[in-house]
């Protein structure tokens, strides 16, 4: 599954009676009752930057995103585990694509059972993507007043698993006309590797590359900090943390495969000398059997972007890095460096 993303939206909308016969999940006394309105989420929308942004591409119909909603039967939201009266109505449920019937010509995200907006009383939602994290990271994942928080969240051994988290969207008594927004931001750092150049007489393919001596394991929260007067002003201020680093190592390497332009997702960390790669590669000369090679260990710390404007000394949450190798007969494999925003180009959010 594909898709294009420096933070993504996720609108949620409203339905009416998808299925008659679908189970009310109640959220107790807290509510005067239920309404007739599910709560589901319209055909997303993945955004490169902002919701002005142009360039966005629909959220794949095969992933899957989790939600949290908060509900009040009266006042303002004071605070994920503060606000008077307020019980988990939404508690972590996955959504998913559905094409019901009556539904838009997209279709919509829906959960097993359907929820119900109450009859009163206001919504708060978090949500994060995609749902899977919940179950892998079991015993480390939780949401609270702080937000989405995943200890010991390992990259893993393709790197193929994204981490996104979402803006509160507070306040919520319906859909509106368009919809409930929700921003989602990626936590991750994305390396991919391309072939730069071309020669008519050699064909050059990437097979995989292996990366060691980078962060394989780490502690991460959204840190959302709920000190300001109003939710709008509340601020996030995501972070990783490392009691005890645990690294790859050149025995066990992080090994980036599965394409021509590999690519994977790591912890946001500082570049130590330590960081290494080896490039495997395949060699054809016209029409003659292609011949299996490797590079030695590339040193991956202290280059400098394309451009040439700034040294790369870290790998930054949100942000992808493009390593454009450059073959040559005479040389060892060199690299330069393309730093861009997430966002306008297609990566998986998930295995």
């Amino acid at each position: 599954m594909r898709l294009g993303i420096g933070y993504g939206i996720l609108t949620v909308g409203l339905m009416l009676g998808i299925a008659s016969a679908c189970v009310k999940v109640d959220p107790g006394a807290a509510a005067p009752g239920l309404s007739t309105c599910a709560v589901t989420f319209q055909t997303p929308i993945i955004n490169a930057a902002t919701k002005a942004d142009p360039s966005k591409v629909e959220y794949p119909q095969e992933s899957s995103f989790g939600v949290y909603g908060l509900y009040y039967q009266s006042g303002n939201f004071s605070g994920w585990e503060s606000t008077p009266g307020a019980v988990m109505y939404i508690d972590g449920v996955e959504f998913r694509h559905s094409q019901a019937s009556g539904t838009s010509e997209q279709g919509v995200w829906t959960s097993d059972p359907i929820y119900y907006w109450p009859k009163g009383g206001k919504m708060t939602f978090g949500a994060w993507s995609p749902y899977s994290l919940k179950e892998e990271y079991a015993e480390g994942f939780s949401y609270g007043k702080s937000g989405l928080a995943i200890s010991g969240f390992s990259s893993g051994t393709g790197g193929a698993t994204d981490l996104m988290y979402a803006d509160r969207v507070y306040d919520q008594t319906h859909s509106g006309a368009d919809g409930i927004d929700l921003v989602f931001h990626h936590s991750l750092a994305a390396l991919k590797f391309k072939k730069a150049g071309s020669d008519d007489k050699v064909t050059i393919k990437i097979t995989k590359v292996i990366v060691w001596g980078i962060i394989k394991k780490g502690n991460f929260s959204e840190n959302v900090i709920e000190s300001a007067t109003s939710p709008s002003s509340y601020a996030s201020n995501p972070q990783w943390e490392f009691s005890t680093a645990e690294y790859y190592t050149e025995e066990a390497p992080l090994t980036i495969g599965g394409s021509e332009s590999p690519e994977a997702y790591i912890i946001p960390q500082d570049i130590s000398d330590s960081a290494k790669m080896k490039v495997y590669y395949s060699v054809q000369v016209g029409t003659g059997n292609p011949v299996q090679a490797v590079s030695d260990p590339i040193n991956m710390a202290g280059k400098k972007t394309s451009d040439g404007t700034q040294t790369i000394a870290n790998w930054n949450m949100s942000t992808r890095y493009i390593y454009n190798l450059t073959f040559t007969s005479l040389h060892p494999i060199r690299f330069s460096i393309d730093v861009n925003d997430w966002g306008g180009q297609l990566t998986d959010i998930s295995d």
